[in-house]
């Protein structure tokens, strides 16, 4: 197919729309005509007479367009291709005004006693010369307004790929960093088993810690996982710290069946409830409760991490994930990564003592639940 037709349009499309337009064009100026001169013929004459005459700019426009491609009129070139768009115009208007001397006298009523050439010369010398040029500069310049637009959908397109690459490749760098920092918490928790000598419970931990890092390997290229396996995960690591908190941690899980299916995340939960346990239940004397909810309200998931803790007292931050906070920060960076600003995550205190945690997120598809978390301008991507 000829390079001035675009490639997500089909030919039969592209040319019934092509030859539409150039056949419209000639019924309106038969029509003008017999507005103008209809005692000198019937409308059906004048149909026979104007309509084609528009067929040699319906010829000539496949090489306009293919010489506004090939010599485009660029910063850097328009003065050296410009004389060969004026030749250009010239030659089309020749075309043109040829044809229309030579249809008028073989088609035209009432057509007038000169020969061809003739005709054809004083056709230049009148206005329709410059109707002409205007029609070859209307057609030139309507390609490059297409391969403008063209140019630009192509430079947003480009420009959301690469940021949602960007924001993939963030959001892998994001995850990985929680691995050493979980690592580096648990290995001291039984660092200090194994200095206060308790190595039943520290060989304990070092199972349990061997289990979880499998699950982390099984998923180790996910991004999303099911929100079930993700509690999966969070009861992995909880398992861990039961040992080292011996009966003074308890946990209790709500979850809403039919949000279990839900994508989230990989490792969404783990950091909030390593948050819960060290910072709300480690500094109390008294047995410590964690709590875990899933909902959903509307189309949006809603997970709560809360416990009955030490709280947030003067000495640390109103809100971990500004400062201080190193396993709620890189959630919220996560979810800035992956959803942008369509997504929630607020740190509360309780009434009761203690902090909650609430994360909400976008659930798109509501008949199979699931959302994949991406760069939030994947949709005018897919719009565009």
């Amino acid at each position: 197919m000829l390079s001035f037709r675009s490639s997500s349009v089909s030919a039969v499309v592209w040319w019934t729309g092509y030859l539409g337009v150039w056949a419209l064009l000639g019924l309106i100026c038969a029509a003008q005509v017999y507005v103008f001169r209809g005692s000198e013929g019937t409308l059906v004459e004048f149909l026979v007479y104007a309509g084609p005459t528009w067929a040699p700019w319906a010829l000539t426009t496949p090489g306009i367009l293919w010489l506004g491609r090939r010599f485009p009129l660029k910063r850097n070139t328009w003065l050296r291709h410009l004389p060969l768009h004026l030749l250009a115009g010239f030659g089309a208007t020749a075309v043109h005004l040829a044809f229309f001397a030579f249809w008028t006298l073989q088609a035209g009523p009432n057509p007038p006693d000169a020969p061809w050439f003739a005709l054809t010369m004083s056709l230049f010398g009148s206005a329709w010369l410059f109707v002409d040029l205007f029609v070859f500069g209307f057609i030139l310049g309507g390609q490059k307004a297409v391969q403008f637009a063209q140019e630009a959908r192509d430079r947003k397109l480009e420009a959301t790929r690469l940021e949602a690459e960007l924001q993939e490749a963030r959001f892998k760098a994001l995850k990985m960093q929680l691995h050493p920092h979980f690592l580096f918490n648990t290995i001291n928790a039984i660092s200090t088993l194994v200095l206060k000598r308790n190595v039943e419970r520290a060989t304990e931990m070092l199972d349990r810690l061997s289990t979880f890092l499998r699950m982390a390997l099984e998923e180790r290229d996910a991004q999303t996982v099911p929100l079930a396996r993700e509690l999966a995960f969070a009861d992995a690591y909880l398992s861990i710290e039961r040992v080292r908190f011996n009966d003074r941690l308890s946990i209790e899980t709500r979850v809403d069946e039919e949000v279990r299916s839900v994508e989230v995340p990989h490792l969404l939960l783990q950091p909030l409830v390593e948050n819960a346990v060290r910072h709300g239940i480690a500094p109390l004397e008294r047995p410590g409760h964690v709590r875990i909810e899933a909902t959903r309200i509307r189309r949006r998931l809603r997970l709560v991490v809360e416990d009955d803790g030490v709280g947030l007292g003067d000495d640390r931050p109103k809100d971990p994930t500004e400062d201080g906070g190193l396993g709620l920060s890189m959630t919220r960076d996560r979810l800035q990564a992956a959803y942008g600003d369509d997504h929630a995550l607020r740190v509360e205190t309780r009434d009761e003592g203690g902090v909650r945690v609430v994360v909400e997120l976008p659930i798109s598809g509501s008949e199979n639940g699931q959302v994949q978390p991406a760069s939030h301008s994947e949709a005018a991507a897919a719009g565009a």
